[in-house]
């Protein structure tokens, strides 16, 4: 049985990933979210009560905590979809954009190499790593030239990928 940890399982992307990866009865899906006073829930009905899957707690923002998942659920996929994704706000407080879109990342790959090692790592990008494009379709070809604090933060989860 493969096991995947999959991050922002209750936003549209990861919990649509969830949706796609519990058709396999062979996956054991790992739902990573925040602990927050009032999570909302409605993305993931689909699959909340699927046996393959369990909701697990993590944070992008603190390394122990997703050093402890990888330790413990030793995945061997990690699919990072969690990001502080409003672009607009990205204005507002770019340190933590920052934090949670790059250095987050930073924080699963040093948690992958020291605890699992084989596990393979994806984190989404964005469009607005492409910025004021040259060119479309843009491929991977095209430079990156972000023009937001957001845009910034994954170009540098790219670079660190």
């Amino acid at each position: 049985m493969k096991k995947i940890l999959v991050t922002g399982v209750l936003g549209q992307d990861g919990s649509n990933m969830c949706d796609f990866l519990l058709e396999d009865p062979n996956n054991r899906v790992f739902g990573m979210i925040r602990r927050v006073s009032n999570p909302n829930y409605v993305n993931c009905e689909n699959f909340l009560e699927n046996p393959n899957f369990q909701l697990v707690y993590g944070d992008l923002g603190d390394e122990y905590s997703i050093a402890k998942l990888v330790q413990e659920i030793q995945p061997d996929f990690f699919i990072n979809f969690a990001a502080n994704s409003f672009v607009a706000c990205s204005w507002d407080m770019p340190g933590q954009v920052f934090d949670t879109n790059a250095l987050g990342v930073l924080r699963c790959l040093e948690a992958i190499k020291n605890h699992q090692p084989n596990c393979r790592f994806y984190s989404a990008g964005s469009s607005e790593e492409f910025g004021n494009i040259d060119y479309a379709p843009q491929d991977m070809k095209h430079p990156m030239k972000p023009r937001s604090p957001y845009g910034a933060s994954k170009c540098a989860a790219h670079h660190l990928v």
